[in-house]
């Protein structure tokens, strides 16, 4: 609305300090605080309309992740469980498991789980040495993390 524009006034809050207008357009109603109007006519009769529910900030905040293996101490003949977990208020919508195996300079993909907080995935049997496993996750909002790198040592296996 410009200065001196003329429209219907509909509802009021019950502390009489906004109106709810028609729209210059002719699309709706909005709010306008009374402090910003001059009123004519009797507006004692202007039933009190409940305002629109505040909305909710945007999620600008990445969840969190840890990553974790078992077992503990893996040989070289074991099978190991890679873990990660991701917690946010508003959900997880995936998380990579990343493992750079001993005896490897470059990290790769391991597996990705969808619509889950909780990765569980295999890899191995690995050679002895040391390896490293991290995590990557995204939640339903768009915000990203990717864990800290955990390192995990595999023994040679002697039967």
């Amino acid at each position: 609305m410009l200065t001196d524009d003329e429209t219907p006034i509909v509802g009021r809050d019950s502390g009489w300090f906004w109106w709810v207008v028609e729209r210059k357009n002719g699309l709706g109603t909005c709010w306008v605080a009374n402090n910003l109007t001059d009123e004519k006519g009797d507006t004692s009769q202007v039933p009190v309309v409940a305002a629109p529910p505040t909305p909710k900030p945007a999620d600008t905040e990445p969840p969190t992740l840890s990553v974790s293996y078992l077992p503990a101490n893996p040989l070289s003949n074991q099978v190991i469980t890679f873990e990660a977990i991701g917690s946010d208020p508003g959900g997880i919508a995936w998380i990579e498991i990343w493992i750079r195996p001993p005896g490897q300079s470059v990290a790769s993909l391991l597996g990705t789980c969808s619509g889950s907080s909780t990765c569980r995935l295999q890899g191995g049997p690995y050679v002895a040495g040391q390896g490293q496993v991290f995590a990557r996750a995204e939640d339903n909002a768009g915000n990203f993390v990717e864990s800290n790198s955990v390192p995990f040592d595999v023994s040679w296996y002697i039967g």
